[in-house]
């Protein structure tokens, strides 16, 4: 009896067992198939462009901070090779034509084609290698629709993105009123089809360079493992028409979700000592009001200020609402700025820069130390003084080629010579990957005889000197060299400036 009784609890545990694997293996089956990403979406056209100002306009989100992570840098050198076809789903650069439109197409422009425009992508360039239009002369046709797009882009683990570029337009409006303009349009995709952004046309060639913003919340995306950005051009089929658009310096970068995990502790443990909060700053620019030459920030550093020679805008707020930007027109000049403020003699100053137009061997940088002759104010207006006495740390472009990135750093003490500064620390080469030219940060910490410089938080620079000490001005600058022009200056952005008392 007592046999048969085990046989039967052995037939039912095992059954039980059984049953119990089978469980686990369907939820974890289960699970794992949860846990599979997303199939990524293709490209599929026909493409339609949409103005969706409400879902992916950069004014209804904050922007993304200079220290998100950079997805995209494409200047338009010559690694530029985009796919003439939308198959596949590799992340790359692929361009596209409406059914219908006119062969020309989004292409790099090459350096023989034209120098003015060379290291752009213009749209109707086609294979722009001399045998359809010309750059620097043509028009683009009627009946366009190109498309440049690149993707896609794995946006799931971040909370929001920007693109960020540069642009040269000219685009008519139609000549009947119709409304059917020409335009260039900017948008993303999350489906592979339906591109929505904004839509910008008319004459902007008399202006010059401008900047262009888009920005998205990424969880307003349905599908955001596959994102892609799309740079449209198109054209009715009256003879309305103008040198279309020019692109450069695309940039991506996305604001990851910032991730806390809390240990587990033994509650017996001692109360730890507040630590002491940061000092707080003593002056804040951010030049982001929106009200143009009103900013308060712009007036606290002077103004809109132009050359004395030939008029020229050197310094000014930077467009979008925030920031400010040097420029300056001539050769071997130095163009600087500053509030006429002093700095504490223990100070810390931070900076983001962002190169829209580098020039050969130019360099931008950091004011600090200096004296009070440096900057002025003269009936209202901003001044500067090269000659003063102050520091500069500077980021300088390499000597040959074209590219937005810097590739070399000094830092020097002038006093009545801006040409020819003591090196204390010679022209040194930058680490590689540690600036791209696109909002890198410099923080400057002087702490009575020590100067210590970062670059994107790494230390480059830890060295004494005290020639220049106790509470002095601060600012920025732009040297250019040989290469600079009227119809090409030096252009460099500067925003978030930032000095605080320093132990």
């Amino acid at each position: 009896m007592q046999t048969k009784t085990s046989s039967r609890w052995r037939v039912v545990v095992t059954t039980l067992v059984s049953l119990a694997f089978l469980v686990a293996l369907i939820v974890y089956q289960s699970t794992a198939a949860q846990e599979q990403p997303p199939p990524v979406t293709p490209l599929n056209p026909p493409f339609e462009f949409q103005v969706d100002h409400q879902a992916f306009i950069a004014s209804g989100f904050p922007a993304v901070p200079p220290s998100a992570t950079r997805l995209l840098t494409e200047t338009f050198g010559s690694s530029f090779n985009p796919s003439l076809g939308v198959t596949g789903t590799t992340t790359m650069w692929r361009i596209f034509t409406d059914t219908g439109s006119v062969a020309n197409y989004w292409a790099r422009v090459i350096p023989l084609l034209s120098t003015t425009y060379a290291d752009t992508a213009w749209a109707p360039c086609g294979p722009c290698d001399g045998s359809g239009l010309n750059p620097d002369s043509d028009d683009y046709p009627a009946d366009m629709g190109t498309w440049l797009i690149y993707g896609p882009v794995d946006l799931k683990d971040y909370y929001g993105a920007e693109v960020r570029f540069h642009y040269l337009l000219d685009a008519n409006p139609a000549m009947d009123g119709s409304g059917s303009n020409d335009y260039f349009g900017v948008g993303f995709s999350d489906d592979g089809t339906r591109f929505s952004g904004f839509q910008l046309t008319g004459d902007l060639t008399s202006i010059g360079w401008q900047t262009g913003t888009l920005s998205i919340n990424v969880a307003g995306l349905a599908n955001k493992s596959s994102v892609y950005v799309g740079f449209y051009f198109t054209s009715n089929n009256d003879a309305n028409t103008g040198r279309g658009v020019f692109i450069d310096n695309v940039s991506l970068r996305a604001a990851p979700y910032i991730l806390s995990y809390l240990p587990q502790v033994a509650r017996n443990f001692a109360i730890a000592t507040p630590t002491p909060t940061q000092t707080p700053y003593l002056y804040n620019y951010r030049w982001d009001s929106g009200a143009g030459e009103g900013d308060p920030d712009l007036i606290a550093w002077g103004g809109t200020y132009s050359h004395a020679s030939g008029g020229t805008t050197i310094y000014e707020q930077g467009l979008g609402g925030g920031g400010m930007y040097l420029y300056g027109t001539q050769p071997f000049d130095i163009v600087m700025a500053g509030p006429n403020l002093t700095a504490p003699e223990n100070f810390e100053i931070s900076v983001d820069f962002d190169v829209f137009k580098d020039k050969n061997k130019a360099r931008y940088g950091v004011i600090f130390g200096a004296s009070t002759n440096t900057f002025n104010r003269s009936g209202g207006l901003p001044g500067f003084n090269t000659a003063g006495s102050y520091y500069r740390f500077g980021l300088q472009f390499p000597d040959s080629g074209s590219q937005d990135i810097p590739t070399y750093y000094r830092l020097e003490r002038c006093e009545g010579d801006p040409y020819n500064c003591v090196n204390i620390v010679n022209r040194t080469g930058l680490p590689s990957g540690l600036a791209d030219g696109n909002w890198d940060t410099v923080t400057i910490r002087r702490q009575g005889s020590s100067i210590v410089v970062l670059v994107n938080n790494t230390q480059l620079i830890s060295v004494s000197d005290g020639t220049f000490t106790g509470a002095r001005e601060f600012g920025m600058y732009i040297q250019s060299q040989e290469s600079n022009s009227t119809t090409s200056p030096l252009e460099i952005f500067f925003d978030n400036y930032r000095v605080r008392q320093y132990p």
